[in-house]
């Protein structure tokens, strides 16, 4: 059976799979893998998976040949144009446009020492974006209540088919889910940073997803290892060989540099405290820096039940800044969303199990107070404009 045989079963299959899980919310897979249906068509070199499409649901994709069409918003598109609406950076206004996904993972690619992998992200034949999970929601935690291994399944059989040279898994989502349905498990290449397996024939690679913080040389590191793999791709690796590669001296500079990166002490909480503006609020230091709003009533500010709070906090082990959501207050929905716009705005990540967001530690002590400060602001705003029709006193 040839890969096109392969594919139109493979896509009739997954949207029956699909269905079963839920008839509440559209699925689709990215670029349209319809392409791969040509004939004489190659491998593609890069298979990018995130967890699942960020949108608001979008067209339901009823049949097998309309799911191997992809995202629908490249409905009408040629190659060409669908490449240029992901590789666009600014609009006629300058405004921010394209995918930050794709923009990312270029750049990484640029690092490369073979200039041919420069240009994978510019063919549509060379690359394919798509997700653990197919169904379309805002935020990961949107996605409903189904099997989700059920669904990865097909994924992992998409890979058996396309055989990429690399599949590149973004996120610790995508990364566990794999781990949880995959005969083949994910090893540490580079602590906090790369994991790496073969299945079958394709080099899987897993890194963070492309929304966090990246330095200047974890984006070289990345981006060489991928060329490396790429040029070598025909042999069988694991993380052992790959760390005793010619990567090995990028290696070791990543680490050093990560281990040598100026850590902020416990100390820092006090110091934080006394440079950020927290208007109207109560605060403390426990195991993190607390602070509280009393929510608004009819007859003036409440404490039970009306109180809306965030934490945060230094954690040494991820090495990052943690924000926490403590307590949700009045419409606590609505206070979530508010902070989670915000986060998403400034660069911070949302945790994949609760209501946390964190940022690389070696963000600088300025750009946190400057965060925590119009955050406070805004939960003040939030604190006074938000009525509660009933107050427990």
């Amino acid at each position: 059976m040839n890969i096109k045989e392969k594919l139109n079963d493979w896509a009739k299959e997954t949207v029956e799979v699909y269905k079963k899980q839920s008839t509440e919310i559209g699925f689709y897979t990215q670029t349209p893998l319809s392409i791969f249906l040509k004939d004489n068509i190659q491998k593609p070199d890069l298979l990018i998976l995130g967890i699942n499409p960020g949108s608001g649901g979008g067209i339901r994709r009823n049949t097998g040949t309309e799911l191997l069409k992809g995202n629908p918003c490249f409905e009408g598109m040629d190659s060409e144009r669908i490449i240029k609406n992901m590789s666009e950076e600014k609009d006629n206004n300058k405004n921010r446009k394209g995918w930050a996904l794709w923009h990312r993972v270029n750049n990484m690619l640029k690092f490369s020492n073979n200039e041919d992998h420069k240009k994978i992200l510019r063919n549509l034949d060379r690359f394919v974006l798509s997700n653990m999970i197919f169904f379309g929601t805002e935020k990961e935690n949107q996605i409903p209540n189904i099997k989700r291994e059920e669904c990865a399944k097909q994924t992992i059989e998409l890979i058996s088919i396309l055989q990429p040279k690399v599949v590149l898994l973004l996120g610790s989502q995508s990364r566990k889910l794999f781990d949880r349905v995959s005969e083949n498990k994910l090893e540490v290449l580079v602590p906090n940073s790369m994991y790496h397996c073969m299945s079958g024939k394709s080099h899987v690679l897993a890194i963070k997803h492309t929304a966090y913080y990246y330095s200047s040389i974890e984006m070289e590191l990345i981006g060489k290892t991928i060329g490396y793999i790429l040029d070598h791709q025909d042999e069988t690796m694991n993380s052992e060989t790959i760390r005793d590669s010619s990567l090995k001296a990028d290696i070791i500079r990543f680490e050093e540099r990560q281990n040598t990166a100026q850590l902020p002490h416990d100390n820092n909480l006090y110091s934080l405290s006394k440079r950020i503006i927290a208007k109207g609020c109560n605060k403390r230091i426990d195991s993190y820096l607390k602070y509280e709003y009393y929510c608004k009533g009819n007859n003036g500010y409440y404490r039970k039940n009306g109180i809306i709070s965030i934490g945060l906090k230094i954690d040494y082990e991820e090495k990052k800044y943690v924000l926490y959501i403590l307590s949700g207050g009045n419409h606590a929905d609505k206070f979530e969303k508010m902070i989670s716009d915000y986060c998403e705005d400034k660069k911070w990540h949302k945790s994949d199990n609760d209501l946390s967001y964190s940022v690389d530690i070696s963000t600088s002590e300025d750009v946190i107070v400057d965060f925590m400060a119009s955050l406070l602001e805004k939960m003040k705003t939030y604190r006074e404009t938000d009525l509660k029709d009933k107050i427990i006193i």
